[in-house]
């Protein structure tokens, strides 16, 4: 059964795409869900983290496409308390953006919220 909560609170945390804020991601989480932010916040950078740093990598794709449906079947294993608005915005909004990018620059900062060290990069992490 999906977790309604943890799922809001990861959309909250990863932000809407397209559109800039001047929040941090623990903000938008404690407008989001309430009091519970403090209890998730650590859970969703040990989700991301764990994507992020998936053995065997996850980046390892073609296309921007393949990468998504990679990291959506791994969550959906890993996470299936995960709705599947969560599971897309992590796949195909963050992950698979960070992936087209060339180097390491703010869309990376959910990877080093999570506590990565390296910077994901096209098809290497």
């Amino acid at each position: 059964m999906p977790d309604q909560v943890l799922s809001a609170a990861m959309i909250a945390f990863l932000g809407t795409p397209g559109q800039l804020d001047d929040k941090p991601p623990g903000d938008r989480v404690v407008e989001a869900v309430g009091a519970v932010a403090i209890d998730l916040i650590p859970r969703i950078k040990g989700i991301l983290y764990t994507l992020y740093t998936a053995e065997p990598p996850l980046s390892r794709a073609h296309s921007a496409a393949e990468l998504a449906d990679n990291a959506s079947s791994w969550l959906r294993r890993r996470y299936p308390e995960l709705t599947d608005e969560a599971v897309r915005q992590m796949a195909s909004n963050r992950f698979s953006f960070d992936w087209k990018q060339p180097t390491c620059d703010a869309s990376t900062d959910a990877l080093v919220a999570a506590g990565a060290r390296v910077p994901l990069r096209r098809g290497v992490v």
